[in-house]
Order: structure tokens, then sequence, then C-alpha cells
């Protein structure tokens, strides 16, 4: 999905459709403050999405992008690299349900139980087909190294 510069940032999450599980965001020509912008985009993305990808948009942490806008993902790809990410409960902060309903870190008063792995270069460029499946993404749209 690309996202045309004079499109309300609020708006864009809403046209992405309901079944969708993966989502690539191509966000070039788009001068966008990062969080800002998943803050916007998050009310609207489909709970049913597993991978998300974003192009063209400087961003300097996968955990933002999952804590922020996409909490429901199991892989995150930005530009070539690729992250696993993984959800844990704490005991002493409560689960991650929050996250889950849409909440931001923030928001839900908690510290975020989601980390984030990247993928090495090999895994990426040799295997990325059976870890997409085996990340239950196997559908993903691919824009990472050798894609």
């Amino acid at each position: 999905m690309t996202i045309p510069g004079d499109l309300s940032l609020g708006l864009a999450g809403w046209l992405v459709p309901r079944n969708v599980s993966a989502l690539v965001l191509d966000m070039e020509g788009a001068a966008v403050d990062v969080v800002s912008f998943l803050k916007q985009i998050r009310p609207g993305i489909p709970t049913s999405l597993k991978y998300v990808g974003i192009t063209n948009m400087r961003i300097r942490s996968a955990q933002v992008v999952v804590e922020h806008g996409f909490p429901q993902v199991r892989v995150v790809a930005i530009g070539q690299n690729v992250w696993s990410v993984i959800k844990g409960r704490s005991a002493e902060f409560g689960s991650s349900d929050a996250l889950r309903a849409g909440r931001s870190v923030e928001e839900a008063g908690q510290v975020s139980d989601i980390s984030v792995e990247q993928w090495p270069y090999r895994r990426v460029r040799f295997h990325r087909k059976e870890w997409l499946e085996l990340m239950e993404c196997g559908d993903a749209v691919w824009r990472g190294v050798g894609g």
C-alpha cells in the first residue's frame, strides 16, 4: 500500500481491508514523524495483521514500530532488515492484553513485554520462505534482501 503525501494519516489505517494478514507500506515522499504516524494509523489497522513491511522511511528501531503501531504482528521488515516479534508475559506488570487491544505502552501504563530479534543475513537471503511460513506469515509480500 502506497500512502500518498496528501492522505490524512488517520484515514490510512482504515483503508486496509479487514482480512489482510500481510502489509507493506511504501512511505515514499511522506515526511512524517514515525511515532506520530504510527499512533495515527494504529486504530484502523486490522487485528489479523501478522506481517508488516515499511519501505522508504527512516526508522531507528523495529521495537518502536511494534509498540506504537503494530503490536499484533509476528514479523517486521524495515527496508532490507527483518525482525521476529517476541511477546512474553511479565507477572509484575500484567499481560499485554491492553497492547493487543490497540493501546500503546504509555496508554496501557505498563512496561512493554514485547521485544524484537533481528534475522541474520543468511536467514533473510536463503531461508526467508521457510521462516515466514514458520512464523505464520507465508503470504507476506516480500521486499527484503534478494526479494
